[in-house]
């Protein structure tokens, strides 16, 4: 788990192989909340396919060749809001 700001994302989405996609969350499970970042893990663990199942606070699983730029990445963290 790391906890990023939607900058900090965009950054890693651009990265992120189809093999190894990122599932950015809202909260983490215990409802903790940060303000201003997201919850960023590997999507295919069995923990972040177990959160994704249940829609634990899921904003989107994301892997390349999605090209991001900082607005249009923002955009989409900010419309599930």
């Amino acid at each position: 788990m790391s906890w990023m700001t939607q900058k900090e994302i965009v950054r890693r989405l651009k990265s992120a192989s189809k093999t190894s996609p990122l599932a950015v969350f809202r909260n983490n499970p215990e409802g903790k909340q940060y303000e201003g970042l997201y919850d960023v893990v590997f999507a295919n663990t069995a923990v972040a396919q177990q959160r994704i199942a249940q829609g634990s606070n899921l904003v989107g699983v994301y892997s390349r060749p999605y090209q991001f730029s900082d607005n249009q990445a923002g955009g989409a963290l900010n419309d599930r809001g």
